[in-house]
C-alpha cells in the first residue's frame, strides 16, 4: 500500500491523491444512499402497471436488438430471460451473432430460438459490435428498436414504462431511461440519474446511454451504426439521430442494469481507450456536420469532452456591471483600477465596460479611463434595474452581466463565453463561480429545489467531478446567475431585460423567459471566475417575491427538467438525499 501511495504521489501529486481518495469516499457514500433508496423503490411490476399496459391505445412493436459474441451462456440466458419477462408483451428479440465460436454460446442461441419471438442472424466472422448490431437491425420489424448488450438485463417493467411514455406522446423518436450497474453477485450500485434531454450535455458526453429506444425509421434514415466508430457507435448514432429530431423524452426510472465484469466498459471506462478515442471522433464529426468551427478536447474523465467553438467575426462584447451594493464605497479611481485590472485579465477584443450607477457622482473620465469604459446613471438603486438600463445603452452584439468583484481565472474566459453565446439556439450562457478557497458557489441554477431555486453544487470543492462526472460537462440548465450571464443583444431585448420587481430572483426569471422562447440556457465548467458569494441572494429571497415568481411561472418552477426528480430537493447537490 505504501508503494502504491508513493507511486500515486509521483504521478498525480499529493493533492491529486487526496482528491482521488475523497472522490472514492464520496462514491462509497453514494452507493450507501443508493442501497437505502432501492429499499424504498424496489423493482416491481404492480397490478396497476399491468392494467395500464392493457389499456394502451398505442401499442408499437419494440424490436430489442442484442449483439452477441462468445457470451457466457449463463449471462446470455439471464439477458434474454429478462426481456422475455417484460410486462409489455409487444416485443421481439433480434440477435446479431458476431461469428461466435464458443459452443456454449451457439447452443444457447439455438435453444433461445425455440421462442418464435426470438430470431438470430449469424455472421461467419467476427466483425465488431456495430456490425453485429446492424445485423440484428436487419431482422427488426418493430416501429421502435431498443438496444441491449448481451450480458445486461432489463427489469420487468422497462418496456412497459417506455410504452406508456410513447402512448402519451406517439410522435416521440427517442426515449431513454436511467440506469445502474449490477455485479456478478447481483449487487446494484453506481446509478446514473439523468436529466431530461440536454443537447448541450450530449455534446460533452454520451450521457443518455441505456436504456435507449429509438424509432426504427429514424435509425435507418441515419444509416444505422457505423463501424468506424466502434466502441462509441451508440454515441455516434445518438448524435446523428438527434440532429434529425428533437422529439426526445426521458423516463426518470432505473430501467437498465449494466453487468460489470473485470473487462467490461461498465467496470472501467479506461478498459477500452480506443472506445474513448472513437467517441471523440464521433463528436468531431457531429461538429463538422453542424457547419460550426470548433475543436474537441478531452476533459478529466474518459468519455467526456469539451467542444471549443471559434468566435465568428469580431463581435463587440459589452460587459455591464452594476454598482449597486458598492456605492458610495468605491470611488471613480477605484472603479478605474478595477476595470483596468479586468481588462488585463481579458484576452478577447473588442470589448466595452459599462458601470451602471444610481447617479452621476462617479465619472470614469475624470479617473483617466480609456474610451471603452464609461459610467451610466440609471436613477435606480437595485441591481436588475441598473443592469437593464445600462444594457440598453450598450453597443455590444453580446451583453455580459458581471459581478463587480468577479475575477476570471483564465485569460480566454470571454472568448469561451462568446463561442457558446453565438451558437444557434443558445439564449444565455453562464460560468462556474467560485468562492475564495476553491469552493463552488454556482454551477447553474436549479428550480424546484430549496425554497424555490438553488445554485447547483454550492459548497462543493471545485475539483469534484459530480454525479457521473456531470461537473465536467457543458450542460443545459434552467437559469444561470447574473453574476456572470451572457446573452446576444437581440435575445436580451426580446426577453425584456431583467425584472426589477424580483431583486432576488431576476436571473431565475430571465432564464425561464429565455427558455420560454425555445432557446437554451447553458452553463460551462470551462469558464471559471472567483467572486463573493452570490448564492446567498437566492437563499434570502423574501416570501412575497417567491410568490410573485410562482404566480408568473406556476408549475415551471416546481420541477427542473435538468435535475433528476430523485435527487435531493433541499439543495441542488445532484445526489440522492442523505440516507437516514
Amino acid at each position: 500500500m505504501l508503494r502504491v501511495g508513493l507511486a500515486g504521489i509521483r504521478t498525480i501529486g499529493g493533492r491529486g491523491v487526496l482528491h482521488r481518495a475523497a472522490s472514492s469516499a464520496r462514491l462509497l457514500e453514494d452507493d450507501v444512499r443508493y442501497r437505502k433508496w432501492l429499499a424504498a423503490h424496489p423493482h416491481e411490476a404492480p397490478d396497476g402497471l399491468v392494467q395500464a399496459v392493457a389499456q394502451l391505445s398505442y401499442r408499437p412493436l419494440i424490436s430489442v436488438i442484442v449483439p452477441v459474441f462468445n457470451t457466457e451462456p449463463r449471462l446470455l440466458g439471464r439477458c434474454l430471460e429478462s426481456i422475455r419477462a417484460q410486462v409489455y408483451p409487444h416485443w421481439e428479440i433480434c440477435v446479431g451473432d458476431d461469428g461466435s465460436t464458443a459452443a456454449g454460446t451457439r447452443a444457447a442461441l439455438t435453444d433461445a430460438c425455440a421462442d418464435p419471438r426470438i430470431r438470430v442472424v449469424r455472421s461467419d466472422r467476427n466483425a465488431g459490435i456495430a456490425a453485429a448490431t446492424n445485423a440484428g437491425l436487419s431482422l427488426a420489424t418493430g416501429d421502435f428498436v431498443a438496444f441491449v448488450d448481451h450480458d445486461d438485463a432489463l427489469p420487468p417493467e422497462a418496456l412497459a414504462e417506455v410504452a406508456l411514455r410513447l402512448d402519451a406522446s406517439p410522435d416521440l423518436d427517442v426515449v431513454y431511461t436511467d440506469e445502474d450497474k449490477i455485479d456478478e453477485a447481483g449487487e446494484r450500485r453506481e446509478p446514473h440519474f439523468k436529466p431530461d434531454f440536454s443537447r448541450a450535455q450530449l455534446f460533452s458526453c454520451m450521457y443518455m446511454s441505456h436504456l435507449t429506444v429509438m424509432r426504427r425509421a429514424r435509425v435507418m434514415e441515419a444509416g444505422g451504426l457505423r463501424r468506424e466508430y466502434e466502441g462509441s457507435q451508440d454515441y455516434d448514432l445518438m448524435l446523428r439521430v438527434t440532429e434529425r429530431s428533437s422529439a426526445v423524452a426521458h423516463v426518470p426510472r432505473v430501467l437498465y442494469h449494466w453487468r460489470t465484469t473485470a473487462a467490461s466498459a461498465a467496470s472501467s471506462q479506461l478498459s477500452k481507450p480506443w472506445a474513448v478515442e472513437a467517441g471523440c471522433r464521433a463528436l468531431e464529426d457531429a461538429v463538422r456536420r453542424s457547419g460550426e468551427r470548433a475543436t474537441v478536447h478531452p476533459t478529466g474523465a474518459a468519455g467526456h469532452f469539451q467542444v471549443r467553438y471559434e468566435v465568428g467575426g469580431t463581435p463587440l462584447v459589452s460587459i455591464v456591471i452594476a454598482a449597486a451594493g458598492t456605492e458610495p464605497a468605491r470611488t471613480s479611481e477605484a472603479w478605474h483600477a478595477r476595470l483596468a485590472h479586468l481588462a488585463g485579465r481579458t484576452r478577447y477584443r473588442p470589448v466595452e465596460f459599462i458601470v451602471a450607477t444610481r447617479d452621476v457622482s462617479l465619472d470614469l473620465g475624470r479617473a483617466g479611463s480609456s474610451a471603452n469604459c464609461r459610467m451610466i446613471a440609471t436613477g435606480a438603486d437595485a441591481a436588475p434595474a441598473q443592469l437593464t438600463v445600462a444594457s440598453r445603452a450598450s453597443r455590444g452584439d453580446h451583453i455580459l452581466l458581471l459581478d463587480a468583484d468577479a475575477e476570471p481565472i483564465a485569460g480566454d474566459w470571454l472568448e469561451s463565453l462568446v463561442g457558446l453565446s453565438q451558437r444557434p439556439g443558445v439564449g444565455a450562457v453562464g460560468a462556474f463561480l467560485l468562492r475564495p478557497g476553491g469552493v463552488v458557489d454556482h454551477a447553474g441554477i436549479v428550480v424546484g429545489v430549496g425554497r424555490v431555486a438553488a445554485p447547483a453544487l454550492a459548497g462543493e470543492p471545485d475539483w469534484l467531478q459530480g454525479h457521473r462526472a456531470m461537473a465536467l460537462d457543458v450542460r443545459n440548465c434552467s437559469a444561470v446567475s447574473a453574476a456572470c450571464l451572457m446573452s446576444r443583444r437581440f435575445v436580451f431585448e426580446s426577453a425584456g431585460g431583467l425584472d426589477s420587481s424580483l431583486p432576488g430572483l431576476y436571473d431565475v426569471d430571465y432564464g425561464l423567459r429565455v427558455r420560454g422562447k425555445g432557446l437554451q440556457v447553458v452553463v460551462t465548467p470551462h469558464v471559471r471566475l472567483t467572486c463573493g458569494s452570490t448564492s446567498a441572494r437566492l437563499g434570502g429571497t423574501p416570501a412575497d417575491e417567491i410568490a410573485r415568481l410562482r404566480a408568473t411561472w406556476g408549475a415551471a418552477v416546481d420541477r427542473d427538467p435538468y435535475y433528476n426528480p430523485h435527487f435531493d430537493r433541499q439543495a441542488a447537490t445532484f445526489r440522492l438525499p442523505a440516507a437516514n
